[in-house]
């Protein structure tokens, strides 16, 4: 039979253990972003680690927006969508939208998922993040990969 100290200690140990294996879920679950366009309005980033495939040439990421002039005194410091990307018919949609500000309160939300896939303007900021977003995405590898 164990002693109670023994109880205690194998109990304290394994409470250890979860809390550590929690954390490097949670760790492994941070945002990365990456700046991926920027001119004298406007700052894009990704999140690469929310990048997921949705098929072999359809992915869905977290975009987030920052403008760099607020027109307006309401105007939100920035905003984060979730959008979805055909990467072979280059068109995509918005499934999520929040603006948000300089303290990082949601101000605004927008369930977006009810709107309809879109053509990506030529020559436009989407058709950037469009290339980056379809060039980051490893759906392709993944689909043949056993």
């Amino acid at each position: 039979m164990k002693s109670p100290q023994s109880v205690t200690l194998l109990s304290v140990f394994l409470f250890i253990v979860t809390i550590g294996l929690f954390s490097l879920e949670v760790n492994a679950q941070k945002e990365n972003w990456k700046q991926v366009y920027a001119d004298e309005e406007d700052t894009w980033y990704i999140d690469t680690t929310s990048i997921s495939c949705l098929s072999e040439n359809m992915v869905r990421v977290r975009v987030k927006w920052i403008p760099k002039n607020k027109k307006f005194e309401e105007d939100y410091a920035y905003s984060l969508a979730v959008e979805e990307r055909d990467c072979t018919r280059d068109k995509m949609r918005l499934v999520e939208l929040g603006n948000y500000d300089e303290d990082g309160n949601l101000q605004h939300s927008f369930d977006c998922s009810n709107l309809e896939w879109r053509p990506i303007p030529s020559g436009s900021v989407g058709e950037t993040l469009h290339k980056i977003i379809c060039d980051e995405m490893k759906c392709k590898e993944i689909s043949k990969s056993p």
